[in-house]
């Protein structure tokens, strides 16, 4: 099949880049593996050499259209720029076409066509039904067997909603080091107290180094306030043998089997106790978990089901 996938971000994207942009090179990569003609269309400056550029310019108009065209896909895979170019795009060329909802919008009504969500949590939040959840290329991460036990966070500390600070402050209730990625301790006051030692501060990671970050820990933090679509560092954990704590928010529950990958709770009373129980969970077990529900191919073959549903003509 010649598979047209549609992006705003550069590609490929660089390793300490996540969410979105590592499913669609997960994606594409495993769709090719599998014989799938596959190009990626990027409307953003400094993509790779094999990306087709797409020059969106003041409007969608022929130019965009004309570049769309001349891939000659059996189906376009949108995970941006939907809008009314892909209502278009099947009007006006007759090519059908899918559109991956990565983001979280829930006062807004849905306009994409063919709405591919990635948990069924999120699906429900935007009045859909479709979704496949997203995978990672489990043999290419390594499994850790005897990690220390520090506890480690990984997401955007500038953001509350990831809840950085509840993580520091269940570290210090804990007597554990928390290993802090994806931004700087000074972003969380919890961990401006003098000779606050059990703060250690990563900054951004990626690639080899995150993955060993996460491994080496005893348990990844996932103390979210909001309505995570799926959370990709929960299967990267699970697929590294770290079990997961987190509230009981967004798509967690989907992803994390309580009591047996980790703890699902509902507050920092229930993720402190969580850490002391830490040592139940059989590490073996949360990669087992991972390679058989959130393998890259099962969702390349989630992902391939839509598209023949697409080309028969369906509309969801």
């Amino acid at each position: 099949m010649r598979i047209l996938h549609v992006t705003d971000r550069v590609y490929p994207p660089a390793a300490d880049e996540g969410g979105a942009p590592q499913l669609l090179l997960g994606l594409a990569t495993e769709q090719k593996r599998l014989g799938h003609e596959v190009r990626v269309g990027s409307s953003a400056e400094g993509a790779g050499s094999e990306v087709v550029y797409l020059n969106v310019g003041t409007d969608l108009t022929p130019t965009l259209f004309e570049t769309l065209s001349k891939q000659n896909p059996d189906v376009v895979h949108f995970h941006a720029l939907s809008g009314s170019l892909q209502s278009r795009l099947g009007r006006e060329l007759g090519i059908p076409s899918v559109s991956h909802v990565h983001g979280a919008n829930h006062d807004a009504p849905p306009r994409d066509v063919n709405a591919i969500y990635v948990s069924q949590r999120h699906a429900a939040l935007h009045d859909g039904s479709v979704y496949v959840h997203n995978g990672i290329d489990v043999d290419s991460v390594p499994f850790f067997e005897h990690p220390s036990d520090s506890l480690v966070f990984l997401g955007k500390v500038r953001r509350s909603k990831k809840g950085a600070d509840t993580a520091v402050a269940v570290a210090q209730r804990t007597g554990r080091t928390l290993k802090l990625i994806g931004g700087r301790k000074l972003n969380i006051p919890q961990s401006w107290l003098p000779f606050q030692r059990r703060v250690k501060a990563l900054g951004v990671l990626g690639g080899e180094q995150k993955l060993t970050a996460l491994g080496n820990a005893s348990a990844l933090l996932f103390p979210i306030r909001w309505e995570e679509p799926f959370g990709l560092v929960l299967i990267e954990a699970m697929a590294c043998g770290t079990p997961v704590i987190a509230f009981d928010r967004g798509a967690v529950p989907e992803i994390v089997e309580h009591g047996v990958t980790g703890f699902v709770v509902k507050d920092f009373e229930g993720m402190c106790e969580a850490v002391s129980r830490i040592d139940e969970i059989d590490r073996a077990a949360c990669r087992r978990h991972v390679e058989a529900h959130f393998s890259i191919r099962r969702t390349a073959d989630g992902v391939m089901a839509c598209y023949r549903r697409a080309i028969a003509g369906e509309r969801w």
